[in-house]
């Protein structure tokens, strides 16, 4: 994608799949709480890192993405629009 901020789209897109998925497999509140704070403790692994990287940059907008996706993936999973696992 090219335009501004379109990084900011695609973790959002990357971890509303990450949570839609993995909240399919873990159906009650207190699975689905420990995939999402173990998601958003690996999205800011991730930043941290690239801060760390000296070539790359650290951002908590990148973070508040992945926190938005990983919300509206668990909100996915409540609705019959969910992610198919198996679409065959």
């Amino acid at each position: 994608m090219h335009f501004p901020n379109a990084d900011k789209l695609e973790h959002l897109i990357a971890y509303v799949t990450l949570m839609g998925w993995f909240g399919q497999i873990y159906h009650t509140s207190k699975e689905r709480i420990n995939l999402a704070l173990a998601f958003i403790a690996f999205g800011a692994g991730i930043e941290i890192l690239q801060g760390w990287s000296g070539y790359r940059s650290a951002e908590w907008t990148d973070l508040l993405a992945d926190s938005l996706g990983i919300g509206l993936g668990w909100l996915l999973d409540t609705t019959s629009l969910q992610i198919p696992i198996d679409p065959f």
